[in-house]
């Protein structure tokens, strides 16, 4: 019991660090060095780097915990896409949701977390299909949101948020540690604002500008064929007009 108390609050102080300062994360490594990910990497590349004893210590205490606080637990080959349009290709890399970040592989095996406010937009399979993150809310600038649509400034998104659940021990109900999934949506109008959306029709279309949205309902027809709109997959197909 004491050991699992004590692991909940190591991880919560990750993600404190993490959320605040991801490169100085201590738990990841806390002198960091400015390295490139191999040698045919763009030199203006910035990584920090950590040795892969310093990450798989962190991994340990991962380990005590129920479930996975990654994307996926492999890497996965990835395209990165700097701020200057230069384009990295066939990284290996694992997206950690509970602290928000990057880690790469080079091609020594050895592990590196990146520094996000680098890149842009990463480019990944997963799912089947091709998955798009970039960074698009102003007030968390360093993380990365999937994007689910994005045409003339107008971005539907979602968040995969993962958060930790404690362990506790009442005498009655004892409950180990786990990472806890959920998603949440949002719409990034093209000023730049963020609004949180649910997926109903009335949250989605109060955020979408009144001309572009009954051009939308014209394309798809919603509105005459009565069509429903309930889950991700019918949003996303309504924003791409092929209802």
């Amino acid at each position: 019991m004491k050991s699992i108390i004590t692991t909940t609050i190591v991880l919560f102080l990750v993600y404190l660090v993490s959320a605040q300062n991801p490169r100085q994360n201590p738990a990841l490594g806390g002198n960091a060095k400015i390295g490139n990910i191999d040698e045919g990497a763009n030199k203006s590349t910035l990584v920090t780097s950590i040795g892969r004893s310093n990450y798989e210590g962190d991994q340990s205490i991962y380990k005590e915990i129920q479930g996975s606080p990654f994307l996926s637990d492999e890497p996965i080959y990835s395209t990165l896409v700097q701020n200057d349009g230069g384009q990295l290709d066939n990284i290996p890399l694992r997206i950690d949701l509970y602290t928000n970040t990057l880690i790469a592989t080079d091609e020594w095996g050895d592990e590196m977390v990146l520094n996000e406010l680098v890149y842009k937009e990463i480019r990944l399979p997963f799912e089947g299909q091709e998955t798009v993150f970039k960074r698009l809310h102003n007030k968390y600038p360093a993380k990365f949101y999937q994007v689910l649509h994005e045409e003339d400034g107008l971005v539907f998104f979602k968040e995969r948020k993962v958060s930790l659940r404690e362990a506790y021990d009442d005498g009655i109900k004892k409950v180990e540690p786990k990472f806890l999934h959920r998603i949440k949506y949002y719409i990034r109008n093209a000023e730049g604002k963020v609004s949180k959306v649910k997926l109903k029709k009335k949250s989605i279309f109060s955020n979408i500008p009144q001309d572009r949205l009954d051009a939308m309902i014209t394309k798809t027809g919603v509105k005459e064929k009565k069509l429903k709109l309930k889950s991700e997959a019918d949003f996303v197909a309504f924003f791409n007009g092929n209802y």
